[in-house]
């Protein structure tokens, strides 16, 4: 009993480290390191790494150390999205983004501060630097375009200055990883056409403080991506059809 204590204890004290120091995606020392460090074992160490990685807290990756998870607390799959049908997973995206995205941004044009709109400028900066290599014949991954938008997206949310949003903001992430998915049924050039048409514009309404410019972009964007998504398939649905005719 006084070991499972010790190793919860411990678990609390590496996830106070964490918070201080740590930011998700980032490596924590060692179990060397650690175990000097708090003065325990390395089997307390072991053990209360293993209690935090079934919190979703950390994430041990072998042969590269332990990290911080990118939803730290959250679920790999906290909607359960695996055993649920596909096209209607899409659709119940798609729909909960129109619900949610513009009513967030027209928050975030309210309430952001200079240090906010800063992070989302560099945001956009960076997509539009590997936007401009993309078109200039540099292969770059669409994984980094994914991670750029829902970073971006990240961005507003947390210039909503609200605890219950910042609170769930984990969760808008998880939605945001959920989005990564539809992307494979998307036009990879339209989707990109969309980011450079209204971030700028979703930006530059955020950092007038216009909530109702902000929300009337976001919305737009919102429905481009789904008018995108609905095009695709449909060709993909015709050609599928034409496929079994002949």
């Amino acid at each position: 009993m006084a070991r499972v204590i010790l190793s919860e204890q411990t678990a609390d004290k590496i996830r106070e480290l964490i918070d201080r120091q740590y930011k998700p995606g980032d490596r924590i020392p060692s179990e060397m390191e650690l175990a000097e460090f708090l003065g325990v074992s390395r089997t307390t160490i072991r053990e209360a790494v293993k209690i935090l990685c079934s919190g979703n807290i950390l994430e041990i990756r072998r042969g590269y150390g332990t990290f911080v998870c990118e939803n730290p607390g959250v679920p790999a799959d906290p909607f359960g999205s695996k055993y649920m049908d596909e096209d209607q997973l899409k659709t119940d995206i798609f729909e909960i983004s129109e619900l949610l995205e513009p009513e967030l941004v027209k928050l975030a044009a309210r309430k952001a501060s200079d240090e906010n709109i800063a992070r989302m400028k560099e945001l956009h900066s960076q997509m539009m630097d590997h936007l401009e290599r993309y078109r200039g014949g540099e292969y770059i991954p669409s994984k980094e375009f994914r991670k750029l938008d829902v970073d971006f997206h990240k961005a507003v949310i947390e210039g909503c200055q609200n605890q219950i949003v910042s609170g769930s903001l984990p969760m808008f992430i998880s939605i945001c990883a959920e989005w990564y998915n539809v992307w494979t049924s998307l036009d990879f050039d339209s989707v990109l056409r969309s980011f450079e048409i209204y971030h700028p514009k979703i930006l530059e309404a955020v950092e007038a403080h216009d909530p109702e410019r902000a929300y009337q972009y976001s919305k737009e964007h919102t429905r481009n991506i789904i008018e995108i998504y609905l095009e695709r398939s449909e060709k993909s649905s015709t050609a599928e059809h034409d496929k079994k005719k002949r």
